[in-house]
């Protein structure tokens, strides 16, 4: 039971989540801030980026598993994960910047 789609778009969105934890993690060392978001904006928007990524990437991949051992069409599957990978780079500029 190979599911080579899951483990490839599992992969991007993995090195995806890892990219934001850094990114919360190097904000929190320059602000000094261990816990809760230090009364700063960007902080707060960059673990709410991070949190919203990991709220929505689970479940994705959870049903694009199921989706995939069930036969969906190889396109069909690709078109979802490029279009779900797409969203989650826009959410995240698109949070970040607001």
């Amino acid at each position: 039971m190979a599911a080579p789609l899951t483990a490839l778009y599992a992969g991007v969105l993995g090195l995806f989540l890892l990219a934001l934890g850094a990114r919360v993690s190097l904000l929190r060392s320059k602000l000094r801030v261990g816990m809760g978001h230090g009364n700063d904006v960007h902080l707060a928007r960059a673990i709410r980026v991070h949190g919203n990524a990991v709220e929505w990437i689970v479940p994705m991949l959870l049903l694009f598993l199921v989706a995939e051992l069930d036969g969906a069409n190889r396109i069909f599957l690709h078109v979802c994960g490029v279009s779900f990978v797409g969203a989650r780079i826009a959410h995240a500029v698109g949070v970040s910047r607001t």
